[in-house]
């Protein structure tokens, strides 16, 4: 999962991002929130909207049979080292303000 979320290096490869996301789901929930946690702060530096991307399809789990995942997506952030806890609640609240997560406000954080 790490390796797949690593891959995401070149803002113009739409159908390479689009294959990945089902790649990413064949893994248990557990290994794709650990990986994501784990390659958000690089992911955000590199391809800040694929990480939103991301995030995005987590949040919108909000009412689905994947809601828990973002239960777990929280506890796992907080058992974070403290440096990538601030990058990744840094950027989801840039992202609620005015972009992928303005629509899904407070639901990660």
């Amino acid at each position: 999962a790490v390796a797949i979320i690593k891959s995401f290096q070149s803002p113009q490869d739409y159908g390479a991002y689009q294959a990945a996301f089902p790649a990413l789901a064949r893994f248990p929930r557990e290994t794709n929130l650990a990986a994501l946690i784990h390659e958000l702060p690089s992911l955000i530096q590199r391809q800040p909207d694929w990480a939103g991307d991301l995030l995005c399809g987590l949040a919108n789990s909000v009412g689905t049979r994947f809601e828990r995942d973002i239960a777990e997506f929280r506890q796992l952030l907080a058992a974070a080292q403290p440096s990538v806890q601030s990058s990744i609640r840094a950027y989801i609240t840039a992202e609620e303000a005015t972009g992928w997560l303005e629509h899904r406000k407070g639901i990660l954080s």
